[in-house]
């Protein structure tokens, strides 16, 4: 009898258990639903009718458009909205959707301030803003403190003031940053480098300014010690001083764009220790000397864009061996020399190659017939050299 007693106890309690359990679920998803739908009211145009149709009390939060929920907690763990509305972000209630680790808020018209309760929420992973440029986002970098987040997208956000020196204290697992086109300015801090993690670091199109301390750098010396990072996006600022050295310890990166800017000094010899290099932009800039024939070790180079800068001496012919390469663009620049001889012959081919602009420099000699087994090119400028009068040979092949 004690022992049908303690199981009905015990058979009891659980009963008792999945009640509070289910009860609690309830009422959570009942938060998440109250907090989008307060979202929603905040919405003030919605052209295609998604959201006023389909967030509705009767359909299940789970079911709505653009709601993604946990299979376990069935608590909405992500949210994309894309409606191109005309609205205004910050409905009180939105910090309450604690379980989100995703949110997508790119390619609208939001109005507004970036709200601070976005910035609490401890589980979130992504955090998209991008595109919506009517947004008021000063100083809003301050605000991020969540040390899950690893995409961070505030692309033509609104977003001024500098570049907070503690972000990367604060957003350790920070893996893609991504702050183009809008108005950052100051200088980059150079304890970047804390954000161990970085694959993509896009800050493009801002106002960073400064130049290049010895210690320091307006392109921090120490941005070397990002070993993961693969891309990096810092063209169209007003960033001085020379390139550093310690930029070409980043083994990993792909991606290289650092165009409009004023950077001068040389290209140096350690470019070729990039050897994963796919894209190299560094058009509009003062950079001088010649171009280093290490830029040979870039095999998988696609495009090499080095125009409108002050390089001097002639083209290194190991560019004209490397077969992954779509553009070549030097144009702008005093290089002189001739054209080897063997482009486009095998062995030293550009099998890929569909634009070469060399034009406004001082190249002269003869323009190689062989240039014509350049069987994809569709772009070739040579104007404004010292090519010799047998150019028209070339057009009669």
């Amino acid at each position: 009898m004690e022992k049908a007693s303690f199981f009905q106890v015990l058979a009891f309690l659980l009963t008792s258990l999945h009640l509070l359990a289910t009860c609690s679920l309830a009422m959570n998803i009942s938060t998440d639903q109250s907090s989008l739908l307060s979202l929603r009211a905040h919405i003030t145009s919605d052209p295609n009718h998604i959201l006023s149709t389909n967030w509705s009390s009767s359909i299940s939060v789970c079911n709505w458009i653009g709601i993604t929920c946990g299979s376990r907690h069935q608590r909405v763990i992500a949210l994309t909205i894309s409606v191109s509305t005309n609205s205004v972000v910050k409905p009180p209630e939105f910090s309450h959707l604690r379980r989100l680790t995703d949110i997508d808020l790119s390619y609208n018209n939001f109005t507004g301030e970036i709200p601070i309760g976005i910035a609490t929420l401890q589980n979130l992973k992504r955090f998209a803003l991008g595109y919506n440029n009517k947004l008021n986002g000063s100083n809003v970098l301050s605000i991020f403190n969540t040390s899950t987040l690893k995409i961070l997208d505030l692309r033509e956000a609104g977003v001024t003031g500098d570049l907070p020196s503690d972000l990367c204290r604060c957003l350790r697992r920070l893996q893609t940053l991504t702050l183009g086109y809008n108005k950052l300015s100051g200088e980059i801090p150079r304890n970047i480098s804390e954000c161990s993690k970085l694959q993509v670091l896009m800050l493009f199109e801002n106002n960073f300014v400064g130049t290049i301390p010895s210690e320091l750098g307006t392109i921090p010396d120490k941005i070397g010690h990002v070993h993961n990072l693969k891309e990096l996006f810092i063209e169209e600022n007003k960033l001085t001083g020379s390139i550093p050295l310690t930029l070409f310890n980043i083994s990993s990166l792909e991606v290289l764009y650092m165009n409009d800017n004023m950077l001068e000094g040389l290209l140096p010899r350690q470019i070729g220790n990039l050897t994963m290099l796919a894209w190299l932009t560094l058009y509009n800039n003062k950079l001088t000397g010649v171009i280093p024939d290490e830029v040979g070790n870039l095999q998988d180079l696609s495009a090499i864009s080095l125009a409108f800068n002050d390089f001097s001496g002639s083209i290194p012919i190991v560019i004209f061996n490397i077969s992954s390469l779509v553009i070549i663009a030097l144009l702008g620049n005093h290089i002189s020399g001739n054209l080897p001889s063997t482009i486009g012959k095998p062995h030293f081919s550009l099998p890929n190659v569909e634009g070469i602009f060399l034009g406004g420099n001082n190249i002269n000699g003869v323009i190689p017939s062989s240039i014509s087994n350049l069987t994809k090119l569709t772009a070739l400028e040579l104007y404004s050299n010292e090519f010799m009068v047998l150019f028209l040979n070339l057009l009669e092949i």
